[in-house]
Parts: C-alpha cells; structure tokens; sequence
C-alpha cells in the first residue's frame, strides 16, 4: 500500500471541507424558508415568537419616567382603540395637562406616537416587553430624553 505525502493529504482534506461547505451553503440559499423547513424544535420556537407579537394589545395604562427640559417627572399614558381598529393616546401630567397623539404605529410591541406640544411636534418610540416593562425615547426640536415605565394593564 502508497502512502500519500501529508501535503497531498491535507490538499484532499481541504477539498472535502470545501465541497461540504459549498453545498451546505447552497441547500441553505435554494432551500425554502417556512417554517415547515426547518427542524421541529425551531418551528415551534419560531411559532411562538410570531404568536407572541400578534397577540400584543398596546390599549391600557402605562406610567412612563422621562424628562422634559433635564427635569425627571412622571407620566401617564393611556391607550384606547377605536371603533376603525386605529389607536390613540393621551399623555397626562398634573401640571403640563393632556397631550392627544396625533398620530400612532404600532409594530409588533414597538409603538411610534406623535403629539402635538406648545414647542411644537414631539415623536415618542417605546417598546413594551413581554413582561410589560416599558422603554425608549422621545424627540422633539432642542429637548428629549430616554424614557423607562411599565404598562399597568
């Protein structure tokens, strides 16, 4: 019996390791991408995150800890649907007063809401975790803060 030289060996090594990647990567590109594709236990994982984000209600209370010109307060914010299947908001401060979105997205558990302000529009992005925690920001021209609360119900 020949032995091969060690370069021939690791040449035919490197080959074999090539081919498998090349195809692996392949099947991975041609292949369909549902979820009846892929193993079991992933399906399932998948299922249960996609059903977890359609099943997201943003309408209840939330109280949210922000800062408006460097001065921490508290706010309340209240969600409602209305009858077209749309939201709308209402920020409440005991001393600022009620501020009504004037606009508002909802995607997935992220929610973009804009509200009109005497200083003019501000945007407001918060993301509701699975635990009802609350965090994100808001903007508006020369002012705005991160934002941390939770939803209350």
């Amino acid at each position: 019996m020949r032995r091969l030289p060690t370069s021939s060996l690791l040449a035919l090594s490197f080959a074999g390791a090539f081919a498998f990647a090349f195809a692996f990567a392949l099947a991975c590109t041609v292949a369909p991408r549902t979820a009846a594709a892929l193993p079991s236990a992933v399906a399932s994982a998948t299922a249960v995150v996609l059903a977890a984000d359609t099943t997201f209600k943003p309408e209840g209370g939330y109280t949210l800890n922000m800062a408006i010109e460097g001065q921490p307060l508290v706010m309340s914010f209240t969600v409602d649907k209305k009858a077209d299947g749309s939201f709308v908001g209402v920020f409440r401060h005991a001393e600022m007063g009620e501020f009504t979105t004037t606009s508002f997205k909802v995607d997935g558990r992220k929610l973009t809401v804009t509200v009109e302000t005497p200083g003019g529009p501000a945007t407001v992005n918060l993301t509701v975790a699975a635990d009802n925690a609350v965090d994100g920001d808001w903007t508006m021209t020369g002012d705005g803060s991160k934002i941390a609360g939770k939803k209350n119900s």
